[in-house]
């Protein structure tokens, strides 16, 4: 029997006629998703944001233009004897290098922090206000809902992902003395900085995501999503204690799994095959249940006419 929605008894009603608006809904959910948390959250924590990722941007440009320029920097007397001394102490890298050193680490530990701040609102917030019935009322598809949240995920990871990634090329660009070598060298990062992006979008989205189609409360998504860190980091170094170091104990290391994962992504070489194999196949595991588990609890809500 179908169950009767407050939609209809509040006067509206399905539209059945077809569709004319251009604009895909899972885009207008998931930039709206982005906007109510940013309208949501206090001017402090938005200044705090805004102050530390102006920071974070300009120690990039900062250090982009340093090392590409330092030879002319060296001109400089009072910089030159330091500048020589960094330059003894610090190998030349290559492009990628720095992108994984400046990117990888601090966009899994910004995106965790974000998942639980702002992530954690992205379906509980609809839940407690009955808005699943508001969204199913439309010509919007479960399809819909869920990849516009996981929209909204994608736009957070980005910030860390494909803007350093894209500050540290544009400005290698005007900053490099040698522009053939520099693209030589960059001209695939993208590629690695996308998969990368994606990477953090779809597993820290699908867990979070999960988090927050089970609660009602933001707080609450986001204390479910911690505890689910704290357990995949500790539980596997009780498995260890008992059963001794394995590949595959090792790859139940959620976190640290995605950070060689991403290593991988970036060095395109395999340390351990092995340790990959399960944290691979971990992370897929657990990324795959926790899609399906969201589509269980995200009911389309039929209208009674």
């Amino acid at each position: 029997m179908a169950s009767k929605s407050e939609i209809y008894s509040q006067g509206y009603q399905k539209w059945d006629g077809d569709r004319t608006q251009v604009t895909p809904p899972w885009y207008l959910i998931g930039r709206a998703g982005v906007q109510n948390i940013l309208a949501s959250t206090g001017k402090k924590s938005r200044m705090f944001f805004i102050i530390a990722f102006v920071i974070y941007y300009f120690m990039l440009v900062a250090s982009t233009t340093l090392r590409l320029q330092i030879e002319n920097f060296k001109r400089i007397e009072w910089l030159a004897g330091v500048l020589e001394a960094w330059q003894a102490a610090q190998p030349a890298q290559s492009e990628v290098w720095y992108h994984e050193a400046f990117i990888l680490r601090p966009a899994i530990f910004f995106t965790f922090w974000t998942m639980i701040l702002y992530g954690s609102q992205l379906i509980s917030k609809d839940r407690a206000a009955n808005a699943l019935q508001v969204y199913f009322s439309k010509a919007v598809s479960r399809f819909d809902y869920l990849f516009g949240k996981f929209f909204a995920v994608a736009q957070m990871t980005a910030v860390v992902t494909l803007v350093p990634s894209a500050i540290i090329i544009c400005v290698g660009l005007v900053a490099t003395t040698d522009h053939l070598e520099f693209i030589k060298q960059s001209w695939y990062i993208p590629i690695l900085t996308g998969s990368f992006w994606l990477l953090l979008t779809i597993t820290y989205g699908s867990i979070i995501l999960l988090c927050s189609s089970l609660m009602n409360r933001s707080y609450m998504a986001g204390a479910s999503f911690f505890g689910f860190a704290v357990f995949t980091a500790v539980f596997p170094y009780i498995l260890g204690f008992i059963f001794g170091a394995h590949s595959f104990v090792e790859g139940l290391k959620w976190t640290s799994s995605i950070a060689t994962i991403g290593e991988a992504i970036y060095s395109l070489k395999v340390n351990e095959a092995g340790l990959l194999f399960w944290q691979v196949f971990d992370v897929a595991l657990v990324t795959g249940v926790a899609i399906f588990l969201i589509t269980r609890r995200i009911e389309p809500v039929e209208v009674v006419k």
